[in-house]
């Protein structure tokens, strides 16, 4: 499938990869059918179904955001980035090589969490400034992305390549021992183990095992996410 061009921010192509559109129909309807209805028991479908879209559109200008801060630092440390692109797991800077340095390496890691971390608190204020004040509806859109920012944030910091986190963790392991491949290696399995955790979770959720609830679309989604984490911390390894 052919990656369609929304245009470029900096001179980077922003891409939307066709997959993208799944999970914005997805979420969508999550927010619109079963989110936002708990929380605005007296707002029109209309209503529902455009907030939800607005919600979803907005956090991945979020995430573009993300991207493109990671392609600023690469930029300024003249790593050429060819594009970022949107697709159904979110999104992704692609650089056209590594850094040779572990200090550039932590720096363009760390660059994505902390601006997903500033936007958190853009939008907390824009609740407290002006959410609060203006109905119930944007109230609720923005602590939602102000939540959602928040959790990007922190779950890309987790010690598992290739997420953002695991490359903070390699940086780190190459700075103290300067070996890069050791540091690669290291990241990798640790992400690999991750991944592993993510899908049996997963199938403990589909199945309704130990106890859970069995949430089948959330624990499908966790084995898709670990199988994708798993096939891309085992590339790191190749």
């Amino acid at each position: 499938m052919r990656n369609i061009r929304l245009g470029s921010l900096l001179g980077i192509p922003i891409l939307v990869n066709p997959s993208w559109f799944i999970l914005f129909g997805l979420t969508t309807w999550i927010l619109a059918a079963q989110v936002y209805p708990s929380e605005l028991k007296d707002a029109s479908t209309a209503t529902l179904w455009a907030m939800a879209a607005v919600s979803v559109l907005l956090f991945f200008v979020s995430i573009v955001i993300h991207e493109l801060a990671h392609s600023i630092v690469a930029k300024v440390h003249h790593i050429p980035v060819r594009s970022i692109t949107l697709f159904i797991f979110g999104g992704v800077s692609q650089v056209t090589r590594d850094a040779t340095r572990p200090l550039v390496e932590l720096l363009m890691a760390i660059a994505g969490p902390l601006t997903s971390f500033l936007l958190c608190g853009v939008f907390a204020a824009a609740w407290f400034f002006v959410g609060q004040h203006q109905g119930r509806e944007v109230e609720l859109l923005v602590v939602e992305l102000a939540y959602w920012n928040g959790i990007l944030a922190v779950f890309n910091l987790i010690p598992a390549f290739p997420m953002d986190g695991g490359r903070v963790f390699r940086s780190l392991i190459w700075l103290v021992t300067g070996n890069l491949y050791r540091a690669t290696s290291i990241a990798a399995w640790t992400g690999r183990l991750f991944a592993w955790a993510l899908i049996a979770f997963g199938a403990v959720n589909v199945l309704g095992l130990a106890g859970l609830a069995g949430d089948q679309l959330g624990g499908a989604w966790l084995i898709l996410i670990g199988l994708f984490l798993e096939n891309a911390a085992r590339q790191g390894l190749l």
